[in-house]
């Protein structure tokens, strides 16, 4: 799971705005907010499937971990390789119903509190990181090319590290995700302002936002959730 951005943030203002600001950071809102529940869907699908429970093979956790990610991948370029609010909404929702079904195993081993709290506490970091990109006057475009290099180096830890058994390494990554994902939640809603203000941009830029939260909702939860 990652922020899929690169060429969204390539098309800077050419002055076609068809949206005022307010309603632009509206749109964002509501579309991240139909991502989530659209999410949610896809996480009850899969919720009682046995995926992450011990003893399942690592071939099928891998395969089943690569295949959601793949489709998630796939949807969000879609809704970015195109200029229409339509196919914009399919792709997006194709990308949150993986990432949903991804999730849901993971969130099954937790308590009902635990996920509550999860929840809050990420829509706070969320929102505050969002809020300091959107706000702060300088323009974060440098900050693509490292993130992204520290998001491709995360993966590939996802899948190392565990391999040398390495105490408390999962511990780590968690809070490296949730680092770099609030970065990227800064970075994301900094370029956006760069963006001319469609709705088709709008529902570009609210499939990263979504991307952000679900990473840092599974790496809070991870740190802080009680596990079953």
């Amino acid at each position: 799971m990652d922020s899929i951005s690169g060429g969204l943030y390539e098309a800077r203002q050419s002055g076609v705005d068809t949206m005022s600001q307010a309603s632009f950071s509206v749109a964002i809102s509501v579309f991240t907010a139909v991502n989530i529940a659209i999410a949610s869907l896809g996480a009850r699908i899969s919720y009682n499937w046995p995926i992450y429970q011990r003893g399942t093979s690592g071939w099928l956790l891998l395969g089943f971990f690569i295949g959601c990610l793949v489709v998630s991948v796939s949807g969000a370029l879609w809704a970015q390789s195109n200029d229409s609010p339509g196919i914009s909404l399919i792709g997006g929702a194709i990308c949150a119903v993986a990432i949903g079904v991804l999730v849901g195993p993971f969130v099954s081993r937790y308590d009902a509190e635990s996920v509550l709290e999860a929840l809050i506490l990420t829509t706070g970091v969320v929102v505050l990181t969002g809020f300091i990109g959107a706000v702060i006057p300088k323009d974060l475009s440098g900050w693509g090319p490292p993130l992204f290099a520290g998001l491709i180096g995360l993966i590939a830890a996802t899948f190392i590290v565990p391999l040398f058994g390495i105490p408390h390494s999962m511990l780590i990554l968690d809070v490296v995700g949730i680092a770099l994902f609030s970065g990227l939640m800064m970075y994301d809603m900094n370029q956006a302002r760069y963006l001319d203000r469609t709705l088709n941009n709008a529902i570009d830029v609210a499939v990263n936002i979504f991307l952000n939260f679900a990473n840092i909702f599974i790496r809070i939860l991870s740190l802080m959730g009680n596990d079953d």
